[in-house]
């Protein structure tokens, strides 16, 4: 199988117009996404997992908790490969902030927590 590369030029990483959470580059094979996200200052109400997909993300602003690791409760599929849950028992907490880099790898939960960043993630399957 070839590989196909993405060159994501930073004048297209912009948070200038930001949405919540915005797809802004992929390739033909959509098997690599960027968006664009920004959380918000309370922790997220759920945690997930992509058993298809390793997340990478680069944080451009602020500083929160993130959670990753651990086991899901009330783990719930809500689309092949894509699961929901409440919370996380037994992850491990980072605290994170502007440029940090984290790379969550395929089938490892995760959860945004107290705190706000704005960052970028890339998507690979």
């Amino acid at each position: 199988m070839k590989s196909q590369e993405i060159v994501i030029k930073k004048e297209e990483l912009d948070f200038t117009n930001f949405f919540r959470n915005k797809k802004i580059l992929s390739n033909t094979k959509k098997d690599v996404a960027v968006f664009q996200v920004i959380t918000t200052f309370e922790p997220s109400l759920t945690a997930e997992i992509h058993e298809n997909c390793v997340d990478v993300f680069i944080i451009k602003e602020g500083s929160e908790e993130l959670f990753i690791g651990g086991e899901m409760i009330n783990k719930k599929l809500v689309s092949p490969g894509e699961w929901v849950g409440t919370s996380l028992v037994g992850a491990r907490k980072y605290q994170v902030g502007s440029d940090d880099i984290v790379v969550i790898p395929k089938g490892v939960a995760h959860q945004h927590g107290q705190g706000q960043i704005k960052f970028f993630v890339i998507k690979i399957s």
